[in-house]
């Protein structure tokens, strides 16, 4: 499986959404959800298609729909989860450094 089920666009929206699932520290909290909405993802991403005129009258969500076709493929989700594990992975490893040069500075 690669990520070339994903267009440019979808990637980028993708992106944008992981950027703030790790702003407010959400990883834990979003991959639980999405590994356990995986089996279910085509009939959820369907929900949404339903849901859209109504949430377009409270929320203006450009990238709505594209979060919908996204969600629809499972390759989708997969590419979501791997995201978010990877800039956690990135994360983890700044703080750490940051944390490690700290200790430094105090010796």
């Amino acid at each position: 499986m690669t990520s070339s089920v994903l267009t440019e666009k979808e990637k980028e929206v993708v992106s944008r959404l992981v950027d703030k699932i790790i702003k407010y520290d959400m990883s834990a909290a979003a991959i639980f959800f999405l590994e356990a909405y995986k089996p279910m993802s085509f009939v959820g991403s369907q929900i949404m298609l339903a849901f859209q005129p109504v949430v377009n009258l409270i929320y203006s969500f450009e990238s709505y729909d594209v979060i919908q076709e996204i969600l629809e493929k499972r390759e989708g989700v997969e590419y979501i989860l791997r995201e978010i594990e990877k800039r956690e992975r990135e994360r983890s490893r700044k703080a750490k450094k940051k944390k490690d040069a700290s200790k430094d500075e105090k010796q």
